[in-house]
């Protein structure tokens, strides 16, 4: 399962003590979707529809395999 668009999961395990899902996943430094259009202000259309069409492509490529992502929202984008 390969697409640019979607973070690379590696390993998870379920925590006892903590009672939590541990999930292990490629880094991603860069931030969010939230916190750059807070930081930058509003953006050109042009980096808008690029930006919607990788998110839905994402999207896409989950729901050709039946994976529903259930939390779509800027802070996890």
């Amino acid at each position: 399962m390969d697409n640019p668009y979607i973070v690379k999961l590696y390993d998870t395990w379920f925590d006892k003590k903590l009672e939590k899902v541990v999930f292990i996943t490629e880094l991603l430094d860069a931030g969010n979707l939230k916190t750059f259009l807070l930081d930058k202000g509003e953006q050109r259309k042009s980096t808008i529809k690029k930006w919607s069409k990788q998110i839905l492509q994402g999207i896409q490529f989950l729901h050709d395999k039946n994976i529903s992502h259930r939390d779509i929202k800027s802070e996890n984008i």
